[in-house]
């Protein structure tokens, strides 16, 4: 099911929304708040650009593989990227990291 709604976003650009609208609000919410700029920074400015384009061309086997590239002692950044990857929120990934990139 995954796949499928993915490759849907992938070629037409559909976003997705779900029943529990609220719930995923709030927790984006908190997502976000671990993801800023301190937090980010301290990957390179190429990985930064790579995410960006892979969240702008819905590329989720991508952002899965740049996730895997934060060092395990980040847990909690590489928990947020997932879930904001896991919900479809590639719109919230360009907005974290634009302001990131040089």
């Amino acid at each position: 099911m995954d796949l499928i709604l993915e490759k849907i976003n992938f070629y037409l650009g559909v976003s997705y929304l779900w029943n529990n609208e609220e719930v995923e609000m709030i927790s984006t919410r908190k997502i976000v708040k671990s993801l800023n700029y301190p937090t980010l920074k301290m990957m390179s400015s190429q990985w930064l650009k790579e995410v960006y384009s892979a969240a702008s061309s819905g590329n989720r086997s991508l952002l899965e593989e740049l996730i895997q590239q934060i060092p395990e002692r980040h847990d909690s950044i590489i928990n947020s990227m997932r879930e904001l990857v896991n919900n479809f929120n590639y719109r919230q990934i360009r907005e974290i990291i634009e302001p990131l990139i040089d």
